[in-house]
């Protein structure tokens, strides 16, 4: 699961160009993200890390403002370098402290 997460994720927010609000998304790539990203991301993430619940280290993975944003961490994504995203780190379980499911 941690793997498709990860991948998925990764094709989603690094080939859709990051998060950068001034970029439009087109119908596929939306599609896409529905389809693919947020079930995952609600399954595994949203328990956790969404405006539904108290959020935890301050992220939002909900909403695209929370992966802008972050959390007290810092950025969760930096659009174009997926090698440099704690997002894939944390659940890769490259942090000792990060470490999620």
């Amino acid at each position: 699961m941690m793997r498709r997460l990860q991948y998925w994720v990764a094709v989603s927010a690094f080939s859709l160009g990051g998060v950068a609000p001034a970029q439009a998304i087109t119908d596929a790539e939306r599609e896409f993200f529905e389809s693919r990203i947020r079930p995952i991301l609600a399954q595994e993430c949203y328990e956790c890390h969404s405006g539904a619940t108290k959020s935890k280290g301050g992220l939002l993975l909900d909403t695209r403002a929370g992966w802008e944003r972050g959390g007290d961490s810092g950025p969760v994504i930096v659009p174009g370098k997926p090698e440099e995203s704690l997002l894939l780190k944390s659940i890769a379980h490259e942090i000792e402290d990060l470490k999620m499911p």
